[in-house]
């Protein structure tokens, strides 16, 4: 296995009571999204997101650690950070305040994540007569035994060497830990920003329905034939920028491949939007064409016939929308833990 190059965490690791964030998204920013939205230039707010992730990224975040003194949290602290005991930054070892059941009282109250170290597992290997598999296991299982007599939620447990940072569990908590700091940055930002994006879909959703209520789709929304749902699914994506094109761009921009966005969408093409929507299935099913179809000759009744072909289409907006706030929902999730490719 290839060694893994890690960046140090030091802007990021401190000692403190609590994690907090602060800072949110520009101004400048959140307005070049909500256009790029309004005018479905998808694009661009994947540039706007990643340059508010970009942003969140260099938000301080401090962290808890908490343990019985001479029990290696400094040497785990300087391990995790990349740095040995002698530098002037390194955290003292031997050292720690009595304080340390009160604190972990203040994390538990406040609701915050938190995992288990295991920072002893160098004394122990060197010292245990047990082969090391049986050993760690053993750690492992009294931990979770102990945790299970106070009632308490299993959290993630790690078993490190403060020697060796890429022995053991030590790659998997780093990996964790660069995770979970993104999400605590990031998450309450891009959830407000979403909220905003969603609105703005359900205005040009409302806007978009009027001017299908009010005439010809020809005409208010550029669709040469009105009966032709083919031509209706393609037009709204468009206007959404999900269309292919647009969800071409935004899976290069990810560093990902287009299906991980077109996967989970109802309005691919209209056969897919039929059969993931029942009231669309029924509104577009053969009796129901043949019968309108026939109403189309009865001058007296073609009211009837356009009324029921702009709800059709309403009913296709409206799901396009859906689709539109699901890769909304997705590009913010993959700028915080991009894709695996």
């Amino acid at each position: 296995m290839a060694e893994t190059s890690y960046e140090p965490l030091n802007s990021s690791f401190a000692f403190a009571t609590s994690y907090q964030t602060a800072g949110g998204i520009l101004p400048e920013v959140s307005r070049t999204i909500e256009r790029a939205l309004k005018e479905g230039k998808m694009l661009d707010v994947v540039y706007g997101v990643k340059e508010t992730v970009a942003a969140l990224s260099q938000t301080p975040v401090n962290i808890t650690v908490t343990g019985d003194s001479g029990n290696g949290m400094s040497s785990f602290i300087n391990a995790l950070r990349i740095i040995g005991h002698e530098e002037d930054a390194s955290a003292p070892t031997g050292v720690f305040s009595l304080n340390h059941v009160n604190l972990a009282k203040v994390i538990q109250r406040m609701g915050k994540r938190f995992y288990i170290v295991w920072t002893k597992l160098d004394r122990d290997l060197s010292t245990c007569v047990l082969s090391e598999v049986r050993l760690l296991q053993n750690i492992r299982e009294n931990i979770q035994e102990n945790l299970q007599k106070e009632g308490v939620n299993i959290p993630p447990i790690f078993l490190v060497s403060n020697l060796d940072p890429l022995l053991h569990d030590f790659p998997k908590l780093r990996d964790m830990l660069h995770k979970d700091l993104s999400n605590i940055r990031c998450c309450v930002p891009l959830n407000t920003l979403s909220g905003t994006c969603e609105k703005i879909i359900d205005e040009k959703v409302a806007f978009l329905k009027e001017r299908v209520g009010n005439g010809g789709s020809e005409h208010s929304v550029c669709i040469r034939d009105d009966d032709d749902m083919e031509e209706c699914v393609k037009t709204y994506r468009l206007k959404f920028g999900i269309d292919d094109q647009s969800l071409q761009q935004v899976a290069q921009s990810m560093g990902t491949v287009v299906q991980e966005y077109k996967a989970n969408l109802k309005s691919q093409n209209m056969h897919t939007l039929r059969r993931g929507d029942w009231r669309l299935r029924l509104m577009t099913c053969i009796l129901v064409s043949v019968f309108f179809s026939i109403l189309k000759y009865l001058p007296c009744l073609r009211c009837c016939v356009a009324w029921f072909r702009r709800k059709k289409h309403r009913r296709v907006l409206q799901l396009v929308a859906q689709d539109t706030k699901i890769i909304l929902k997705k590009i913010g999730k993959d700028s915080i833990s991009p894709p695996l490719t």
